[in-house]
């Protein structure tokens, strides 16, 4: 009699082992199975957003709010397109406009003569801190009221997280956290000045009562590379914030946003650009989709 019913229960273990099986594949998917072969990220912080779609696609310790360094300086571009100010008006470099919290060196020279246009594509392409203060007191008459709008900006953009205490992010209170450094990007990139200035790899200034040129070169050393398709990027770097990296960069038609904060090492935020670049190149966008809602 027991043999009778022996292949009924071999095949009832079987079934059963399936309904298992198959549980548990679907339980490893909606932790996100498949996503083990994304490389470990060096930077302490980060988030990787699908432009297009404002999807988030990856995140690190995205709600960990830290000093954001010169990335400050996105948000005081912004500021300082939406004043509409005259680009051409000569603006000089005075002495108030020299940093006296970490007393950072500048290639722009007191008493030197530059216009609007020219201090933009310091503060974007150089990161000078001279010229955002220079840019800032310009526009606004006075660094406390440009930081006053950099502010009320952030708040018009929903980022309750990010705080400014200075247009060239020496402070450490300049601070926000990698999700809200992604909008902020993704904010700042729409504008068709800042995506233009921000990815070049260089820049040659010729101060109006000055005959030699200034060089400036950008931190980022991926935009050296026209192949990495970058449409916009922002670096900096603190002993507070670490270092730090922002881009938008164009793979396989599509815009991402790149946010990597508080990296230890000086190569790391560029590391971490190529791996989160080959991840997103092996995946299919319809898996990429899946682990955005996770």
């Amino acid at each position: 009699m027991k043999g009778k019913f022996y292949p009924i229960s071999i095949f009832l273990i079987y079934l059963v082992l399936q309904i298992f099986s198959l549980q548990a594949m679907a339980a490893r998917h909606s932790r996100g199975h498949g996503w083990k072969r994304m490389p470990r990220l060096k930077s302490h912080m980060a988030v990787v957003l699908d432009n297009d779609s404002g999807q988030i696609l990856y995140r690190k310790n995205s709600q960990l709010v830290k000093s954001i360094a010169s990335i400050t300086k996105l948000m005081s571009a912004m500021v300082a397109i939406d004043a509409q100010p005259n680009w051409r008006k000569i603006v000089t470099i005075q002495r108030c406009d020299r940093d006296t919290i970490r007393w950072s060196r500048s290639r722009l020279k007191i008493g030197q003569k530059f216009t609007r246009k020219q201090l933009l594509k310091a503060m974007l392409i150089g990161s000078d801190n001279r010229a955002a203060f220079a840019l800032a007191r310009s526009i606004y008459g006075s660094k406390k009221d440009f930081v006053s709008m950099m502010n009320q900006k952030a708040r018009r953009l929903n980022i309750y997280n990010t705080n400014f205490a200075d247009p060239a992010g020496l402070r450490d209170a300049n601070q926000s956290n990698a999700q809200e450094v992604a909008i902020l990007a993704h904010q700042a990139f729409k504008y068709p000045l800042i995506r233009k200035i921000s990815r070049k790899s260089r820049v040659s200034l010729l101060p109006k009562n000055f005959r030699r040129r200034v060089q400036l070169y950008n931190p980022n050393r991926l935009t050296r590379n026209r192949y990495w398709g970058i449409e916009g990027s922002k670096t900096g770097y603190t002993s507070n914030a670490g270092y730090c990296l922002v881009m938008e960069v164009k793979i396989k038609r599509r815009n991402y946003i790149f946010v990597f904060l508080n990296s230890a090492g000086k190569f790391s935020r560029l590391g971490d650009s190529q791996r989160v670049k080959g991840w997103l190149r092996k995946n299919k966008r319809s898996v990429l989709l899946a682990r955005a809602n996770y």
